[in-house]
């Protein structure tokens, strides 16, 4: 028996009337535990829940793919969201980053493909009772995590004393970024259950003692508050960007006043000063995964800087590239998301999130418009 693979491509309305398409509760299944497992791992360990969900994920897809005439989904976001990992791939390669960040990071952002994927014949009503099951669940686990780490205090000030002891995260700051992702999906995915969880979810951020956390997500509660139509999302996006960079310029000395936002700005400067004196084939291409605090000896708090450092201009250029396509094709409504968790990244950076990618997965899911995606067809021949 010979198998010829043909590629084709359908648009999904033609797909629809092309073939029955039979959602399985296994897609349902896997995609919510996917979304539930994405901010778990464990800190002493070296895996977690997530890396768990992750391989079940390929091998549910890879069968799927090969005991059905399965469809992979390809339209524009997809081709810049790989465009990034090739190039994120060869990168590492060529700058001999660690295998070990190398291939956690590799997991994070093929989470995106596996939530797309694997969620694409779910329906859009489904997915959101998905998710509000996984957020039902996962407000357990950060109710564990916050009753740990209240219970372990540490040293230093009352600040400090609950951030660092966390059962699953580096410090509570960590919880903050996934918190501040969740807050904004669920404003973005509303049903009568979404405004309790909302609710819940900022407590736990408050709770996190993350200071960036919570004045991101009061910051841009208010102005997305304000949107009447998806077209103004990017228009206030822009007006919120532009008083962020006046509020730290003028209120700078008042700012690094504090010993820990001032570490921040002491980082930051030395990492531009070590850019400006490396060859121009570091500042493109970068140094590897995780060598900002090989170089530096401490973590930069800044998710453009640790790109720069880590990947190079280039990389930084095409994740961003991704993530304004994919604002693009859901109508600026990524942003909502995005733009809150990069106010926080800038102060302390989660480099392999998996929220990020699960979050970025869902919100393609619920506003891309299904009639303009592609997919790749294979077929089987004898």
């Amino acid at each position: 028996m010979n198998i010829a693979i043909k590629a084709k491509y359908f648009n999904f309305k033609i797909l629809n009337s092309y073939r029955k398409i039979n959602i399985k509760r296994a897609d349902e299944f896997i995609l919510f535990f996917l979304i539930f497992s994405s901010p778990i791992g464990f800190r002493f360990l070296p895996f977690g829940l997530v890396h768990i969900a992750f391989i079940v994920g390929v091998i549910y897809l890879l069968v799927r793919i090969y005991s059905t005439r399965s469809l992979i989904v390809f339209d524009k976001v997809q081709f810049y969201f790989f465009l990034y990992v090739i190039y994120f791939v060869v990168d590492q390669i060529l700058v001999n980053g660690s295998f070990k960040h190398v291939l956690n990071l590799l997991i994070s952002y093929l989470y995106f493909f596996l939530i797309v994927n694997i969620g694409i014949y779910i329906d859009r009503n489904r997915i959101i009772c998905l998710f509000n099951k996984a957020i039902s669940y996962l407000l357990l686990f950060f109710l564990v995590e916050v009753i740990y780490r209240y219970l372990h205090p540490g040293g230093g000030d009352f600040l400090h004393k609950f951030k660092e002891n966390s059962l699953f995260f580096m410090d509570s700051n960590f919880a903050g970024l996934d918190l501040i992702l969740l807050y904004f999906l669920l404003i973005l995915i509303r049903n009568k259950r979404s405004g309790i969880y909302r609710k819940a979810v900022f407590i736990f951020n408050i709770l996190s003692l993350s200071r960036a956390s919570i004045i991101s997500s009061i910051f841009w509660k208010y102005f997305f508050k304000k949107i009447k139509s998806p077209n103004q999302v990017f228009k206030y996006a822009i007006i919120a960007i532009v008083l962020l960079v006046i509020f730290v310029i003028y209120f700078y000395d008042t700012i690094t006043h504090d010993g820990s936002l001032r570490s921040k700005f002491i980082f930051t400067e030395q990492a531009f000063n070590f850019i400006q004196a490396i060859p121009t084939e570091k500042i493109l291409l970068g140094y590897g995964a995780n060598s900002s605090i090989e170089l530096f000896g401490h973590f930069l708090h800044n998710y453009v800087l640790v790109y720069v450092i880590d990947q190079g201009i280039i990389g930084l250029f095409l994740i961003f590239v991704f993530h304004y396509v994919l604002a693009k094709q859901t109508n600026g409504m990524w942003l909502i998301v995005f733009l809150p968790y990069l106010m926080v990244a800038m102060s302390v950076v989660s480099y392999a999130s998996h929220v990020v990618y699960m979050a970025a997965g869902l919100v393609y899911l619920l506003f891309v418009n299904k009639n303009k995606i592609k997919f790749i067809v294979y077929k089987k021949g004898y």
